[in-house]
């Protein structure tokens, strides 16, 4: 029986090169039966560069599709049009700029499958900051991690277009949707596995670096539970990292173990 089809949805804003390295994520994915579908709002300029990156993936046999220049108002409205343009059983959410594990949607998608519910999102993750270089684990205990959203497209809701709360701005997309999704009891967690996704802040975030550093506070695990998985992170971690990994992972006091 063949696996469900599942679509990579990743709207990208600015940032064409952060664009290429989620195309690398996707394509070394292990889940055979799956798309992406990507979405370029112009607002952030670089159309020359994005429009070079069309023209190759025309001339590739990747499942890529990618618009250019849609004309839309926010975050959630180009998160909309590029589930209109899904042709997948499963929506994942494919951000441009954080780095997935090979295995992160054949993972995620068992465990969909398996939960008997609408929606699956990641216990635990990893945060990376790209300066100074420092790793840590987090423990998106609660609601998970709002950007490994992987979810049955059958009677998938509207992002919501119009902000829910004043200040939010279009950060309140992913979030509204992923609480609609817990308190209806419609969320699986994959508990453990923190090397299958990787956030990073790299300073050009819709947060601010002062929430990364509160939620590093907050949730970010303690040495003694860093050290129970220390010996699987390093092997899990290579497969994917770009660049050389650092020498220490920081824990929710920043101090640091040994990698």
């Amino acid at each position: 029986m063949a696996e469900p089809s599942v679509s990579c949805l990743c709207v990208t804003r600015g940032r064409p090169e952060r664009l290429r390295q989620a195309i690398s994520h996707f394509r070394k994915q292990t889940y055979p039966n799956r798309e992406m579908v990507v979405v370029v709002d112009l607002r952030g300029g670089c159309d020359a560069e994005y429009r070079a990156i069309y023209h190759e993936l025309c001339d590739s046999n990747d499942p890529i599709t990618m618009t250019v220049g849609v004309a839309a108002k926010n975050l959630a409205a180009f998160r909309n049009f590029s589930v209109e343009l899904a042709q997948g059983e499963i929506l994942a959410t494919w951000d441009d700029d954080d780095h997935y594990h090979p295995e992160r949607l054949a993972r995620q998608v068992e465990h969909l499958k398996k939960s008997g519910v609408r929606t699956n999102y990641l216990q635990h993750g990893a945060l990376w900051f790209e300066a100074p270089r420092q790793l840590y684990l987090i423990n998106y205990d609660i609601v998970g991690l709002a950007g490994s959203m992987v979810a049955w497209r059958k009677n998938f809701p509207l992002y919501p277009e119009k902000e829910v709360r004043p200040g939010m701005g279009e950060r309140n997309a992913d979030a509204k949707l992923q609480k609609d999704f817990s308190a209806a009891s419609q969320t699986s967690l994959l508990p453990g596995c923190p090397w299958l996704y990787t956030r990073v802040f790299h300073g050009g975030n819709m947060w601010e670096r002062e929430s990364f550093i509160k939620m590093v506070r907050d949730i970010g695990w303690t040495t003694n539970w860093i050290r129970s998985v220390q010996h699987e992170l390093v092997p899990e971690l290579v497969k994917y990292f770009p660049g050389k990994l650092p020498d220490v992972i920081f824990d929710n006091d920043d101090n640091t173990i040994e990698l």
